[in-house]
């Protein structure tokens, strides 16, 4: 397996490759995101903002080009609540063929010591309710089901 470390803003074409990856894979699985450059746009900007720490969060890469995780502030617009800092956990994928090696575990380790240096307290993921692999990596990971969310498409596609 590759070493884990924080991603470098040399690393954004790699990013771009497993983001787009992630994104096709979790829109077959009933995931709301679809590939598009507009769609690649927010998390390129997500990643910026976090790799040049104009907001706090985490880019981790499993080299050589095994795996990828984002978690970390949504914004300044979004509201403090009663959970303290919160942290979205934009996702973690890893390559189909490098699944079930621990990479992923050893991603979310690694952003877990991290963002509790950034002082988070609280982090919220989601998976589609299709990715049952995503879902029980989430609950090994200690996340807790904590409600549901719900998409209504209000136009066009499929």
């Amino acid at each position: 397996m590759g070493v884990i470390r924080q991603a470098t803003e040399q690393d954004l074409p790699m990013f771009s490759q497993l983001w787009l990856e992630l994104i096709k894979e979790e829109l077959q699985l009933g995931g709301e995101f679809r590939p598009t450059l507009h769609t690649l746009d927010f998390f390129v900007r997500a990643f910026s903002a976090y790799i040049s720490k104009a907001l706090d969060g985490v880019v981790l890469l499993a080299e050589p080009d095994h795996g990828i995780l984002m978690w970390g502030e949504p914004g300044p617009h979004y509201p403090d609540t009663w959970r303290g800092k919160i942290a979205i956990g934009h996702g973690t994928y890893v390559r189909p063929e490098l699944r079930r090696q621990g990479i992923s575990k050893d991603l979310w380790a690694r952003a877990r010591q991290l963002l509790l240096e950034m002082e988070f307290d609280f982090v919220l993921g989601t998976a589609a309710l299709m990715n049952k692999p995503s879902l029980r990596m989430m609950e090994g990971a200690g996340f807790m089901e904590t409600g549901r969310s719900f998409a209504l498409k209000l136009r066009g596609g499929d």
